[in-house]
């Protein structure tokens, strides 16, 4: 399940056309070719996920003097992105900067002046270093995801040795602490996919997580500075004593792994926190306990997760506003979407281009399906859902299959691939579809089962692979 980033945008605009320098920090950009262009200067929110982005869209225009004006004095890395590119800037929180982006060149394509130091150097010296350690980490990836003889792991180390020897003491020292976390999290991993034995498992545990303390790896520095590196350690820690096995062979069913979660949500919890206990620095448990509710919240029973919810606002309130804040909000917006909670309205194309919203469907069971073209999970359950389909009552229950993939054509020709027969609508915009925001998606697949009474009967607890088909059946019996 391709989790990704489910955010709110606090959008702030900038008009980089004035007549006359800014004072403190600020940007002045030239573009080559010199044309009108938009894009966006992002800072890295609290929770990748689950916090708001804040966002200053940027409208250059050319033949003008543009400025882009920072009003924090707070030295911090924001990140320049235009369509797929995106370049990481160092505002120290003081200089005025000159930033050249010429969108032809190949090679180092932005040029900043009014840096003290060579960093920038540093940084571009690095990604050429880095370019073939990285198409080997690439080609690696599917002899490591099944297990195999691979070299995968001894990439990572290279890769996070060569950013130890270079980048700390630099702007760009959190990349050094964000290839730590792949490497770790992978050595994690490994005890699953190569199905060591329980003997194995125990004393390679024991080694990686003394080897990562001893790193570094539990240090707020360094957990600040990946994407959700404390999630998929911890994940990848429960999971190594075979749990999901034993949940598979339980249930007698190849279950998607946000399955296997939800059901051995206590004893995986449990596992994790073996990992958090273990973290000393005040401010870096509570980072890490941050992520592991907003997990729980999306996981454990509801009723469960509110005892976790007030534990954790009750005690990071008074040192962690920030953290709780996020937890309490998050609690919120997870409530608008339990059962007996009504139904968000929408309306989006078919193929044909003609709108349907779910106000017709009123009176139907009514199962949503939130997917896109490069999410494996989603695929491998349109086989499921089709015997399914085959056994309803088509009159009482109808499939609607969102799509959300930005590439309309693309959608588009899946679906003659996949000879999908239901109701298909385009929803496009990936993690920012509306829909898929206000039903608080965290990855795909999510699945919404919507009574005839127009009320959620089951949030993202309903597969077609598991359980759709009897759930169904009680729902058309109650018709």
């Amino acid at each position: 399940m391709k989790n990704a980033a489910i955010l709110f945008l606090l959008l702030s605009v900038s008009i980089l056309n004035q007549c006359t320098k800014p004072v403190g920090q600020y940007i002045e950009f030239n573009l080559i070719p010199d044309q009108n262009t938009t894009f966006t200067i992002e800072e890295i929110p609290l929770h990748y996920k689950y916090s708001p982005k804040i966002v200053d869209s940027i409208y250059y225009k050319a033949g003008k003097d543009n400025y882009f004006t920072s009003k924090s004095t707070i030295p911090k890395i924001v990140f320049l992105k235009s369509n797929d590119f995106f370049f990481p800037i160092y505002l120290d929180g003081k200089s005025a900067l000159k930033l050249s982006y010429n969108r032809t060149a190949q090679d180092r394509p932005i040029q900043i002046e009014g840096y003290k130091g060579n960093f920038l150097e540093i940084y571009y010296d690095l990604l050429k270093t880095e370019k073939p350690m990285r198409e080997a980490l690439a080609r690696e990836k599917a002899t490591f995801t099944k297990g195999e003889s691979n070299t995968y792991i001894r990439i990572l180390d290279d890769i996070q040795s060569n950013r130890k020897s270079i980048l700390p003491k630099t702007p760009y020292e959190f990349m050094y602490w964000a290839s730590l976390g792949e490497y770790y999290v992978a050595q994690i991993e490994n005890i699953s996919k190569s199905k060591m034995n329980q003997t194995e498992a125990t004393k390679s545990r024991a080694q990686i997580i003394e080897s990562a303390e001893k790193a570094g790896f539990f240090k707020i520095k360094s957990l600040e500075s990946q994407r959700a590196g404390i999630r998929d350690f911890t994940n990848a820690w429960a999971h190594s004593y075979g749990i999901a096995d034993s949940v598979r062979r339980k249930e007698k069913k190849d279950l998607l792994i946000y399955d296997v979660n939800r059901l051995a949500y206590p004893i995986l919890n449990k596992r994790r926190e073996e990992v958090v206990h273990r973290i000393t620095e005040d401010r870096a448990r509570a980072y890490a306990d941050l992520f592991l509710t907003a997990e729980r919240l999306g996981e454990a029973p509801y009723d469960e997760a509110q005892k976790v919810v007030l534990r954790f606002v009750q005690t990071y309130s008074d040192n962690y506003p920030d953290y709780a804040n996020l937890i309490a909000d998050l609690n919120e917006q997870i409530r608008r979407v339990q059962p007996g909670q009504k139904a968000f309205d929408f309306s989006f194309p078919d193929i044909n281009g003609k709108p349907v919203s779910m106000s017709d469907f009123k009176g139907k069971i009514v199962y949503l399906d939130f997917w896109a073209t490069w999410c494996s999970p989603c695929l491998e359950e349109f086989l499921s859902m089709k015997k399914v389909y085959a056994q309803i009552d088509t009159s009482k229950t109808v499939f609607i299959s969102i799509g959300l993939d930005q590439d309309k054509e693309v959608w588009e020709s899946s679906l003659n691939h996949y000879d999908l027969t239901w109701i298909n609508l385009y929803g496009g915009k990936e993690f920012q579809n509306e829909l898929f925001i206000k039903y608080r998606g965290g990855g795909i697949p999510l699945t919404v089962l919507i009574g005839k009474d127009g009320k959620i009967e089951h949030y993202n607890d309903v597969r077609a692979s598991f359980n759709l088909k009897d759930i169904i059946s009680d729902l058309e019996f109650s018709y």
